[in-house]
């Protein structure tokens, strides 16, 4: 569980992949490309906003967050 030799590792990198874990979080604090995996989470609810990872959630996201409001926000700033 070292963070700093994790992000090392991943800013060498040309791209991450990663479910929502640790490894994901410490990706979007790095400037490597990110693919965000989520299934039973909500990047909304428990990931930060980082310009180089994008979110990939499944069909039924929207039952995830509860208020329309939040759905526009996540679609615009995500």
């Amino acid at each position: 569980g070292d963070a700093e030799r994790l992000a090392a590792l991943i800013d060498a990198a040309a791209l991450m992949i990663g479910i929502d874990s640790g490894p994901l979080h410490v990706a979007g604090a790095t400037g490597t490309p990110t693919i965000g995996v989520w299934t039973a989470h909500h990047p909304l609810n428990f990931f930060d906003l980082a310009a180089n990872v994008v979110h990939l959630v499944p069909r039924e996201h929207a039952a995830r967050i509860g208020q329309p409001a939040a759905l526009r926000y996540f679609e615009r700033a995500y």
